[in-house]
């Protein structure tokens, strides 16, 4: 005969004594010499060494043996001491998508690169020209080169402001703190100004040599009109687009790569009422 564990004696799915078995009829006994017993509920019951049990299969009997997981705890489980008016709302696990794509550190690393490069080429040397400049153009009595190469000094000013935000931005983008895009706004931004300034200060100093009087200057002639390509605010504007096109490839590749995860965050919960 096959052995059979019995429960726990506690539970009403076993007694003792043949007598306790409720109503229904006797069946035929087994080859193992097992009495069955069919219960007017339905339920099938089997003679045990200790007394009666109720029949249940294997893969019920799995399902409810199995062990809960020790790491899952219900709100009917939790000590009844606690206030149950602390919390009247059901805690919901909300997920964020992430703030930008993945770029790396090279666009943080880029910006603050170039914005170092073009603060000092700026500070240092283009500023003090330019102001050499209005100087050289007041004394000569050439007050509208010198008029506009005042507002060339304020758009160099204004590019080391953009420069100084830049460098806030880059530091931030190595940080993951910052939108994707802000970078390559700034940095156009940049070379919009960049160019701005190269067109002003070429075109005055064309005017300047186009009205050369030859009567007070004897090399009137010896000066080729200049090229806003080869002005100093336009190498500041290459670096700046080199800067963009190697930002902006990283971009790129990020947002094409980018998969829409949605990331877990342990302080992402809120809380709502019933």
């Amino acid at each position: 005969m096959s052995i059979i564990n019995r429960r726990n004696n506690s539970s009403r799915n076993f007694v003792e004594r043949w007598e306790d078995l409720p109503a229904g009829d006797w069946l035929e006994t087994d080859e193992y010499g097992t009495h069955w017993y069919l219960a007017n509920d339905g339920k099938h019951w089997f003679s045990t060494d200790q007394g009666y049990e109720v029949w249940v299969n294997e893969e019920e009997k799995v399902v409810a043996e199995q062990p809960k997981s020790q790491g899952i705890t219900f709100p009917w489980e939790e000590d009844d001491g606690e206030d149950d008016d602390e919390d009247d709302g059901v805690k919901i696990k909300l997920k964020k998508q992430r703030l930008r794509p993945d770029l790396g550190a090279l666009p943080g690393v880029i910006g603050v690169l170039m914005a170092l490069v073009l603060l000092s080429w700026t500070f240092f040397l283009v500023v003090p020209v330019t102001d050499t400049n209005i100087v050289n153009f007041e004394a000569d009595d050439e007050s509208g080169v010198a008029s506009d190469f005042e507002e060339v000094q304020e758009l160099n000013y204004i590019a080391l402001g953009i420069l100084v935000f830049i460098m806030f931005v880059s530091i931030l983008n190595l940080l993951v703190k910052v939108w994707w895009f802000v970078m390559p706004l700034c940095l156009i931004a940049l070379i919009a100004v960049l160019i701005h300034t190269a067109n002003v200060s070429t075109e005055s100093m064309n005017d300047y040599y186009g009205d050369c009087d030859s009567e007070f200057y004897d090399n009137c002639g010896e000066f080729p009109e200049e090229s806003m390509f080869t002005a100093d605010a336009m190498i500041s504007g290459y670096c700046g687009g080199l800067a963009f096109l190697i930002i902006g490839m990283r971009t790129l590749s990020g947002i094409m790569n980018f998969e829409y995860d949605e990331e877990e965050d342990d302080d992402d919960y809120d809380f709502y009422g019933y």
